[in-house]
């Protein structure tokens, strides 16, 4: 029985390891039965249902430089991503800001319009080590927010190399990383801390 209960608990979590993804400085693990899509500058993963009218988009944002403070972070990420394409229709609902291991975690979500219909956006960010860390998420259905928050749950943040050479990627319009559509809202956000 020992024997069957161990196998069980390695099998079990085997697959729970196989799942997790690394992008840029997160690990996490994906959304079941979502369309895994990467570009240059970000990772994302859709889910539409043509019979309810239904759909979600989770984004990993590669790291920006930072801009020194979480909340100078939040609020350049909140204008260029959510202000700027999705033009928010009511007052953003913020939470608390988190500590995690040298990072500070700040998130954010706010309803706009979609197509004659109510659409929720979710910008979760990440500042420390002089990076800013950025996921968005984006639906129109609320079915789907336990999928944001379970991924959101499941980031692992990776401290950075320091290096003299570093690059980085800007946000601006040439290397726009959202589409015509997106959208999503959470209100929890539990991260843990790697070493690179």
């Amino acid at each position: 029985m020992k024997i069957i209960l161990l196998l069980f608990f390695v099998i079990t979590t085997s697959s729970v390891f196989a799942q997790q993804q690394t992008f840029d400085l997160i690990t996490y693990s994906p959304p079941k039965g979502y369309t895994k899509n990467v570009e240059k500058t970000l990772v994302s993963y859709t889910i539409t249902d043509s019979k309810k009218n239904t759909w979600c988009r989770i984004m990993g944002i590669k790291s920006t430089t930072s801009k020194g403070t979480i909340e100078a972070d939040f609020k350049n990420e909140w204008q260029h991503l959510i202000v700027k394409n999705y033009q928010p229709t009511n007052t953003r609902k913020e939470n608390e800001v988190q500590d995690a291991g040298g990072w500070q975690i700040k998130e954010g979500s706010s309803i706009f319009t979609f197509d004659n219909s109510e659409a929720m956006a979710v910008l979760t960010t990440a500042s420390g080590y002089d990076r800013c860390v950025i996921i968005v998420a984006v639906t129109n259905n609320k079915d789907y927010l336990k999928d944001v928050q379970e991924l959101i749950a499941s980031v692992d943040l990776i401290k950075p190399e320091i290096s003299s050479t570093q690059t980085t990627v800007a946000n601006d319009d040439e290397n726009s990383i959202i589409g015509t559509w997106v959208r999503s809202a959470s209100n929890q956000s539990d991260y843990s801390v790697k070493s690179a």
